[in-house]
């Protein structure tokens, strides 16, 4: 790895910024740096982290909104009002949530109002016991 994931994220947003309209020309000539310099496995991480710094720059957050079944619509605008429009919110079916809802924001902040973790704090290590026995 000649350089990490930030370092060609903060640079490829940096010469974008300066050259805007020229996108798929940038994105080339960048996918053509990091081939040359052999970190093309990291390609999927640097977008990823690429979307996060300019989410970021914007004065967004990225939200992940996890839940055991799709939200109604209802449910979905009832959400989305509590963040802005420079916010990136992703949503996400997790069954092993059992019910309700689990919000990531940043990566740093969590807010679990899972079925599962409620189990998980009232019934804490009998119930890790006995899913391992039950598993072996």
């Amino acid at each position: 790895m000649k350089f990490s994931p930030d370092a060609y994220a903060t640079a490829f947003l940096d010469v974008a910024k300066k050259h805007k309209g020229k996108d798929n020309e940038l994105t080339k000539r960048f996918l053509d740096v990091i081939k040359k310099n052999g970190d093309a496995a990291l390609v999927p991480k640097i977008m990823r982290t690429t979307e996060q710094i300019a989410i970021k720059r914007n004065g967004g957050r990225m939200v992940m909104v996890e839940s055991a079944r799709p939200l109604t619509e209802t449910q979905t605008k009832e959400l989305k009002r509590h963040f802005t429009a420079n916010d990136k919110i992703e949503m996400k079916i997790n069954a092993d949530l059992i019910a309700g809802v689990k919000i990531v924001i940043d990566g740093e902040w969590v807010i679990d109002a899972s079925l599962r973790r409620k189990l998980k704090n009232l019934f804490g290590n009998e119930a890790a016991i006995e899913m391992r026995t039950t598993l072996t």
